[in-house]
């Protein structure tokens, strides 16, 4: 006989599944903006809406943003576009 052991480390977190629009947005940048600059920070989850709008992000304390990208309705640019809702 003997006796072994083993451990497991488990690391968890929320994901923020959502939709960017005003007319689905297709290639903005989505990102949890956490000091309120309005800036994605290389510290600040960030990803990009696919073509349909959605986007998965990991969660945190802050303002959910989308800047930029495509309206699939008219293809038009949305340079400069922001979108923001509290997160919290």
């Amino acid at each position: 006989g003997g006796t072994q052991s083993s451990s497991v480390v488990v690391e968890g977190y929320r994901q923020l599944l959502g939709v960017t629009v005003d007319g689905y947005i297709r290639g903005a940048d989505i990102f949890i903006d956490t000091n309120e600059n309005f800036i994605a920070d290389s510290n600040e989850f960030s990803t990009t809406s696919d073509n349909d709008g959605t986007f998965n992000i990991r969660y945190d304390d802050g303002t959910l943003i989308s800047l930029n990208g495509i309206d699939l309705d008219t293809n038009t640019s949305l340079q400069n576009f922001l979108i923001s809702h509290n997160s919290h």
